[in-house]
């Protein structure tokens, strides 16, 4: 059975996101601390009995404050997403989450555009990521975009744009006809919490 395993996630800036991922074989666990973002991998033992045991730690982006943190994988590829100063960017790690790539640019805001990270998602060759351009207040008002990249996650490219409060999204389908699915909800101020939702799929790349 699996057990549970306790993490030191220390002290945070403002709050504190969390990101899991898993593969077969693999669970990656990522979270922000004030010392930066810190990656704890999971191995998993084949089945009946899928025994669990640490794996090993990364601790990445030191220094960075990161309220927002994603975690994607795909073999033994791992991609941490963040958020910091108005920015997002992310670090690719090749050897299963032991090391970690240097800091890579997902999205380039600016001082009246600021960048709340939500969530990323990962298959293939193809990585991609919701982030929430508007006010800081964790994701209420303002607009939504997804950033995706079909290259492993060397270069990236804006997707959809939606309006509203918190957005998330996921990878449909498989090789060229993979698409993105973006679903949000559309709130545009901080009164409308009891309007409806909406979700959309995506057509065109990737």
């Amino acid at each position: 059975p699996l057990r549970s395993y306790e993490f030191d996630l220390g002290e945070a800036h403002l709050y504190r996101v969390r990101g899991i991922t898993a593969t077969a074989t693999r669970i990656w666990v990522a979270w922000s601390r004030n010392d930066g973002i810190h990656v704890q991998r999971l191995n998993v033992a084949s089945e009946p009995a899928m025994k669990v045991s640490k794996g090993p730690r990364a601790h990445i982006a030191r220094d960075t404050v990161a309220p927002g943190v994603g975690v994607a994988a795909v073999g033994n590829r791992v991609y941490v997403g963040y958020g910091h100063d108005n920015d997002a960017f992310m670090r690719v790690s090749n050897d299963g989450g032991r090391t970690f790539g240097r800091s890579r640019m997902l999205y380039d805001s600016t001082a009246s555009d600021p960048v709340d990270f939500f969530g990323l998602h990962a298959r293939e060759n193809v990585v991609a990521t919701s982030i929430h351009l508007g006010p800081w207040c964790g994701g209420c008002v303002g607009s939504n975009r997804a950033v995706y990249s079909t290259n492993w996650g060397r270069t990236w490219t804006s997707g959809p744009e939606n309006v509203g409060g918190y957005a998330t999204l996921a990878l449909v389908g498989t090789g060229p006809g993979m698409r993105i699915a973006q679903a949000w909800d559309n709130r545009t101020s901080h009164e409308t919490y009891g309007d409806p939702g909406y979700i959309k799929f995506q057509l065109g790349t990737p």
